[in-house]
């Protein structure tokens, strides 16, 4: 049996970029950073690497949101 890990997230409403109206992810310092060493220690682009990472902890995260009031 895999091991859950419960992850609580305090979410924002969603912004867009001005040009492709695509949602905007944004990172902190440390955490961009990192994504970007280890993207750049194997080779392959951040997008792919962010991407499967969240991909495998979905596997294992059970989230519970709450929303941030403004």
């Amino acid at each position: 049996m895999e091991e859950k890990w419960i992850i609580n997230i305090s979410v924002k409403k969603k912004t867009h970029s001005s040009k492709d109206k695509q949602p905007v992810t944004r990172l902190e310092r440390e955490t961009y950073d990192r994504l970007a060493e280890i993207s750049g220690e194997m080779g392959i682009p951040m997008k792919k690497l962010a991407s499967e990472l969240i991909l495998e902890a979905m596997k294992h995260m059970e989230l519970n949101k709450t929303m941030q009031k403004e």
